[in-house]
């Protein structure tokens, strides 16, 4: 049937088939953390503020909101300010809001990957979605990778990267206890490296 649409269909100008596409910049923060368990789904209110960090980048102020959670809100309710957009917006081609709001460009650019290694964000939701799959999945470590598959993609592993992430968990936590720096517990520093994996794939951030 694929070979008969791509007869007709070479262009890809028809409807049979939907084009691979990426998630919009406020879905891709919103799914980060609803993969983490961390999004806070309540809907109406104040915007969210936002601030500068010492780093300059653009993130919830925390200090002005009553509740915390808030920071974990839906991207939608954030304040929007020409001057300051969202680090997660800014990054993967949020709207362009100076001088008007065209048609958004798509970019596949180094510094989105830079993102999901080094923004503090990442690394935070990677902890937290790590602490739910040992929360939901137990001590087995198979069961545990399963589970961050299926939350991350809605999937189960195939046996082949069930092998490649049981070695990488390994070989992760060896290096943590191995370490001259203090690792607390190797073992959940691993598991959250490999949550940050998924939470980089390509398949977490393109729609089939």
């Amino acid at each position: 049937r694929h070979a008969e649409g791509e007869a007709v269909d070479a262009q890809n100008a028809l409807y049979w088939r939907m084009p691979v596409r990426r998630l919009e910049a406020e879905a891709v923060r919103d799914t980060i953390l609803a993969v983490s368990g961390a999004l806070q789904s309540k809907a109406q209110g104040p915007p969210v503020p936002v601030r500068s960090d010492l780093e300059g980048q653009i993130v919830p102020d925390e200090s002005k909101l009553a509740d915390p959670s808030d920071a974990f809100r839906r991207s939608i309710y954030f304040q929007v300010r020409r001057t300051q957009p969202l680090n997660v917006i800014d990054a993967f081609d949020g709207a362009t809001l100076d001088p008007n709001c065209e048609p958004r460009n798509v970019s596949t650019v180094p510094t989105q990957a830079l993102f999901f290694l080094n923004n503090k964000f990442v690394e935070e939701q990677s902890a937290l979605f790590a602490a739910r799959v040992a929360r939901e999945a137990g001590d087995e470590i198979p069961a545990r990778i399963r589970r961050a598959f299926q939350l991350a993609v809605c999937r189960d592993p195939s046996d082949t990267e069930l092998a490649a992430c049981r070695q990488f968990l390994r070989d992760q936590a060896a290096i943590y206890a191995e370490s001259q720096e203090e690792v607390a517990d190797p073992a959940a520093t691993a598991l959250a490296n490999l949550c940050q994996a998924l939470l980089a794939s390509n398949e977490l951030m393109y729609v089939q």
